[in-house]
């Protein structure tokens, strides 16, 4: 993947160790649901305000996040939002009451929240032709980490209490500070490659002598021939029928998504006889299967005869199922294998459905509003999330 360079694969690194950290934690926050109910003496609804909690946070973080990068610049965005969430975990450790945790989770899913944008407009400036594939590599965060934290978070907690868990939890998502770090500028902007190539091809008949002495040559910036009334009655994706269809979709795919996400474990072992340690390994189970996937959806995506927006169709229309079934099914058996099923499609809607509004944007000549219009689907799929 030589498009991004050194850069881009680092920026590839850090988009892995971030969704690793809070999307993997996010997707297996509901094994710590019966740990926080019985350290913090609250009734299983009053443990549901954490994810609304988050839902908030991440809805701020996502909607001011593209405006904070503009202002404060990528290199300070970092530094500010790099050590959110281990403070966050040390004030949980210190604080041991139930507004502690409320607060603290708040602020970190809004460090989360703009994290997330950072992540993503890292894949837009390093990668154009391989962005789904390069965006879906940096996903495999999150189905690591959903393989990776309920099998760690289960036994941390029954050994050393859910305040010790705090503290070690500190340490790891301290890794949020490198990991942003790797976000960099790429070193050269990318010209589109018509303008690329005739600009190379008039700097060679001027190396090769087609200019003659007395000759007068004028240079100028090459910039494509557009009609100036053309850019006038230019039409911004943000109000066009394509992207209200897009955040629909996105609205409904998120809410099923997180939802389901955050309560899976606690409703495996509600209507099965599964354990808790049985159900957080579901939940691995699902997080394996979508790593296995990623990749493969991400190549199938950035062929050129593969429409994006019709694949983002095909993987919402299986997740549908996904989630039906699993409304139905009440038993061991039944659950996991709508789990697996599900885990075949959760991996390829996050990076496609990036790639899928970039080509709205595009085609309304709008690429330069890509992250705005990023940052307003997400706020509106969270609060939707929090109403939900």
């Amino acid at each position: 993947m030589h498009e991004g360079g050194a850069r881009g694969s680092a920026a590839i690194g850090g988009f892995f160790v971030n969704y690793f950290l809070f999307f993997g934690f996010l997707r297996s926050f509901s094994v710590l649901i019966n740990p926080i109910v019985t350290t913090y003496n609250v009734s299983y609804m009053g443990a549901s305000s954490i994810p609304g909690a988050c839902c908030i946070g991440l809805t701020a973080g996502m909607g001011f996040g593209p405006a904070l990068l503009a202002k404060a610049g990528l290199r300070q965005t970092s530094l500010i939002v790099g050590l959110v969430p281990a403070g966050c975990w040390l004030l949980m450790y210190t604080f041991l009451n139930f507004p502690t945790l409320i607060v603290s989770f708040l602020l970190m899913a809004i460090a989360w929240g703009i994290i997330f944008i950072m992540c993503l407009n890292s894949m837009s400036l390093h990668f154009d032709k391989n962005r789904t594939l390069a965006t879906q590599i940096g996903t495999l965060g999150t189905s690591f980490g959903q393989f990776a934290f309920p099998v760690i978070i289960t036994p941390l907690v029954a050994t050393y209490s859910l305040k010790g868990f705090f503290l070690i939890t500190s340490g790891i998502f301290a890794n949020h500070l490198p990991a942003v770090l790797l976000f960099m500028k790429p070193k050269k902007s990318n010209l589109p490659n018509e303008i690329s190539n005739e600009k190379q091809a008039i700097e060679g008949e001027c190396d090769n002598g087609a200019v003659g002495e007395n000759d007068i040559v004028i240079t100028t910036n090459i910039v494509p021939n557009l009609d100036q009334t053309e850019i006038k009655q230019k039409v911004s994706f943000l109000k066009s029928g394509p992207f209200l269809v897009y955040v629909i979709q996105q609205i409904c795919l998120n809410v099923g998504v997180a939802c389901g996400c955050l309560y899976t474990a606690a409703h495996v072992v509600k209507v099965s006889d599964a354990d808790e340690m049985k159900a957080a390994f579901f939940i691995s189970l699902q997080g394996g299967i979508e790593a296995c996937v990623r990749i493969p959806f991400g190549y199938l995506a950035d062929r050129p005869y593969v429409n994006k927006l019709y694949l983002l169709g095909f993987v919402c229309l299986n997740l549908g199922i996904c989630f039906a079934v699993v409304g139905w099914a009440d038993s061991v058996f039944s659950l996991g294998a709508a789990l697996c099923y599900g885990g075949l499609f959760t991996g390829a809607f996050g990076g496609i459905s990036f790639t899928g509004l970039a080509e709205i944007a595009k085609k309304y000549d709008s690429s330069d509003e890509l992250m705005k219009g990023l940052g307003i689907s997400s706020a509106l799929n969270r609060t939707c999330s929090e109403i939900y």
